[in-house]
């Protein structure tokens, strides 16, 4: 067998650390929904007693689908910036979507916390979790960007701060301007930070 060159070791030292560091990109990856990959349809009931389904808004330019909760305090941290993010979301053509999905939290209550809280938008009740399980998401809140034809853009944390006059980093904002300006974002996946989803057992 040749004896292999130092440079040419250097190369497959190289190659083997990059294939390592793929490897656990990867694995840091969370469960559910990647970049790329086709949201699945959900048929679940609004605050206002109708059942929504996400594949009968086509014709949308984008959807922004957010899991809140009425007692975890990071997510009601949120309020104002969900109703702004609407708001931004109306103005591209877009359409923002809020979905409960803990089993605590009884569709009562996600209906009064919407009213109190003013929120126009939709608020789904996940009964059963299956659109928390389908798309992955383990907090509140967790976004998720979707383009037209419901493919994932971006998936994470809304910004970098529960706090909003310490936000630096506007992560979801930074990725709908990228999509509506016809690039990819820079962080397609970042982590989301707050309280556990109580799924049913």
């Amino acid at each position: 067998m040749p004896h292999l060159q130092v440079s040419q070791i250097k190369a497959l030292q190289i190659q083997m650390l990059a294939a390592m560091l793929w490897t656990n990109v990867l694995l840091a990856q969370p469960a559910g929904l990647r970049p790329g990959s086709l949201a699945p349809d959900f048929r679940l009931k609004s605050v206002t007693g109708e059942t929504y389904s996400l594949y009968a808004q086509k014709g949308k330019k984008g959807f922004i689908v957010v899991f809140i909760s009425t007692q975890c305090p990071v997510s009601n941290a949120y309020n104002a910036r969900f109703i702004k993010l609407a708001e931004l979301a109306k103005e591209n053509m877009m359409e923002f979507i809020a979905i409960n999905s803990n089993v605590t939290e009884p569709f009562e209550e996600v209906q009064l916390h919407a009213r109190e809280k003013g929120f126009t938008f939709p608020v789904l009740k996940d009964e059963n979790n299956r659109a928390c399980n389908a798309f992955g998401a383990s907090v509140t809140p967790e976004a998720f960007l979707l383009d037209a034809n419901f493919k994932l853009i971006y998936r994470g944390r809304i910004d970098d701060n529960q706090r909003e006059e310490r936000v630096v980093s506007k992560d979801l904002e930074e990725a709908i301007a990228a999509y509506l300006a016809g690039r990819p974002p820079l962080m397609p996946v970042t982590t989301a930070r707050g309280c556990t989803i109580k799924r049913a057992e």
